[in-house]
């Protein structure tokens, strides 16, 4: 939909969720990028001078309009068109129950192996600790920041479950 609507100049009304909550935006898109391991679509309100990137996974739900807006394609999309710099990517030291025939693990790089003991590489700490959430793996051996992480999200749920037990019980 989004290529469409960049493609026809059209503006786009958005549901848009991220940690600051949620919002309702009204947008020209002009561009989809793509970010450490994200997707992006570059776009302005009001002024196309005042660029934002919005990330696709907190689209919630979008509609195009009918409503057209005119971009000069020969002005600069915002600092968008250059080069991003190079971020060297975490490591996590993770035991497989399975070994891997790839040399990617769902989409993420192997970056070395030795056995069952694999060093997975990633960018978005967010994103990987979602896949952890989903996959099938026996031990995550490091980084002890990333362990945590996962820790704390997981006792965070288990609390929400416990919250919800005890209002279904009352």
């Amino acid at each position: 939909m989004l290529t469409h609507a960049i493609a026809d100049s059209c503006r786009v009304h958005i549901h848009y969720r991220d940690h600051a909550g949620e919002r309702q935006l009204s947008l020209c898109p002009l561009k989809l990028i793509s970010q450490f391991n994200a997707d992006y679509v570059i776009a302005y309100e009001a002024d196309p001078v005042q660029q934002m990137s919005i990330r696709l996974e907190g689209i919630v739900h979008m509609s195009i309009s009918e409503e057209r807006f005119e971009y000069k394609a020969d002005a600069l999309l915002g600092g968008w068109e250059e080069p991003l710099p190079v971020r060297k990517p975490f490591v996590a030291k993770i035991r497989l129950k399975e070994i891997q025939q790839l040399e990617l693990w769902h989409g993420y790089a192997i970056r070395d192996r030795q056995d069952q003991i694999y060093f997975i590489e990633f960018h978005d700490t967010d994103a990987f600790l979602q896949h952890l959430f989903r996959s099938e793996w026996e031990e995550l051996l490091s980084p002890g920041w990333l362990r945590r992480k996962l820790q704390q999200r997981a006792e965070h749920l288990l609390d929400r479950l416990a919250v919800q037990r005890e209002a279904n019980v009352e």
